[in-house]
């Protein structure tokens, strides 16, 4: 049986999600952040993955500027490229 998240728990991810949010606030454009919250209602996966890119570009301290619209669809194009399998046969 799995049990309910505790409610420390739950108010710490909430604290960590809000955290969140005032970064992408601070680093993003309006416009690259409505593009973020499209992609996470379609896509929730690549979501997080760009989340985490833009996350780890600010802690590294990567960020000169604020990341406009164009440079999210170009994250998110990187992100989502699908690997090709090629299978050869003998």
């Amino acid at each position: 049986m799995s049990e309910a998240p505790e409610p420390k728990e739950k108010a710490r991810q909430g604290q960590v999600e809000e955290q969140i949010e005032e970064t992408l606030r601070m680093v993003l454009t309006p416009e690259a952040k409505m593009r973020l919250g499209n992609v996470k209602l379609v896509n929730q996966g690549l979501f997080y993955k760009a989340v985490q890119t833009v996350l780890y570009l600010v802690k590294s301290g990567r960020l000169g500027e604020k990341i406009d619209e164009a440079q999210i669809r170009q994250l998110l194009e990187k992100l989502s490229e699908k690997r090709e399998i090629k299978i050869r046969r003998r």
